[in-house]
């Protein structure tokens, strides 16, 4: 296929209507960690997750959706996970699953992600590894004792997989909280400089964290913070991008960045009050979030819709009811706004107007606006 058609693609999905196309799971609620930064501290650890028989049903009622980003509690402590990603791979088109982990668990990681890619072999996977410090800042932050060292044991024992899979991307993931804020360009060297990975994320701390102590960012630093941030990015593009050339690499490239330095605006607009986002959020139309125990939520801001065992895990009956076409209506009359990166993503990726225009137009402001070098 040859860039015009690529591209042409590309175009042409702007002009399909809006469905369902991300289905963000919570697979368990167990967890071997106790961040001081999570928002879902509360529903940790319970009692009452789907069976594997209920989510075969829910695979079987569900319409085809491309992309599965899976969550917790720890993902890699859900005994059926790789069981549940070739399901969905399967009986519903999913070609793109996002991974996260607390690197905790290094030999059950490398085990299950080369099973993942082999059994799957159409996927795209992302492993995105937590780090939120170096050394004791991540024990402390994540409050498990040698959790750092654990990290590390992870990303050495994601190698293998990553020269062998090129459908697999290893990416670090870093929350910004107060604790973290004065060293998150020392946890980006570091990792450029002695991790190899494909990709480096930082996300806003957000929802009722344990710890309140760590929404304290100095928001006023932000931008200059996420000016730096965009070196970073721009780093790792090439990577993410590798298997482009020519000029839709170039393109690739720019919109890559772009939509990043787009995520950094919207979340900086909305990190203390709600500011309307350049495109319209389709939460809970092209995109729905499935708690453990089959609570579903148009989005992890916004309150329980339903469960899912009401439905006998029939999620074409819930998808049809009413109470999901008023929560749609709801979120454009709540004005809602948030920082949420999963959501302002998916969202973006449904508006020409955000892809045709904010998108290059935030890439030209951050590539030639004032950034500290961090090459």
């Amino acid at each position: 296929m040859n860039n015009g058609t690529k591209l042409g693609r590309v175009f042409q999905a702007l002009t399909r209507p809006k469905r369902l196309k991300l289905v963000i799971f919570f697979v368990t609620s167990v967890c071997n960690a106790k961040c001081r930064t999570c928002f879902y501290w509360e529903e940790l650890n319970r009692r009452g997750e789907l069976t594997w028989d209920e989510i075969q049903t829910l695979s079987r009622t569900m319409p085809r959706f491309t992309d599965l980003w899976l969550s917790g509690g720890e993902p890699m402590l859900r005994r059926e996970l790789t069981d549940i990603v070739h399901l969905f791979y399967l009986e519903n088109g999913v070609r793109w699953v996002n991974l996260p982990t607390n690197g905790l668990l290094p030999a059950r990681t490398g085990e299950w992600v080369e099973r993942i890619l082999v059994e799957n072999p159409a996927l795209r996977l992302d492993l995105n590894v937590a780090m939120d410090g170096l050394y004791e800042m991540q024990d402390s932050i994540r409050a498990v004792p040698g959790n750092f060292a654990k990290t590390l044991q992870t990303l050495e024992a994601m190698q293998p997989c990553r020269r062998n899979y090129s459908n697999l991307r290893v990416n670090i993931n870093t929350v910004i909280c107060a604790e973290n804020f004065e060293h998150v360009l020392e946890i980006a060297d570091f990792v450029k400089e002695h991790c190899e990975v494909d990709g480096h994320y930082f996300n806003i701390i957000r929802g009722n964290a344990p710890d309140p102590a760590l929404k304290q960012v100095p928001t006023e630093r932000l931008p200059a913070l996420y000016k730096d941030l965009q070196n970073v990015y721009r780093h790792y593009a090439p990577t993410i991008l590798k298997r482009l050339h020519g000029i839709e690499r170039a393109l690739g490239e720019a919109w890559y960045q772009g939509t990043l330095a787009l995520h950094n605006k919207i979340q900086l607009e909305n990190i203390d009050s709600p500011h309307p986002w350049p495109m319209p959020c389709t939460a809970g139309e092209t995109s729905i979030v499935i708690d453990y125990n089959g609570d579903v939520r148009a989005c992890e801001l916004r309150g329980k819709l339903a469960n899912l065992r009401d439905y006998d895990c029939d999620f074409r009956r819930f998808w049809d009811a009413q109470t999901r076409r008023d929560e749609l209506d709801s979120i454009v009359r709540d004005q809602c706004w948030c920082t949420h990166v999963c959501f302002i993503h998916d969202s973006l990726r449904h508006s020409k107007k955000a892809l045709l225009y904010d998108v290059p137009v935030t890439y030209l402001e951050s590539r030639f606006g004032s950034a500290r070098s961090h090459e």
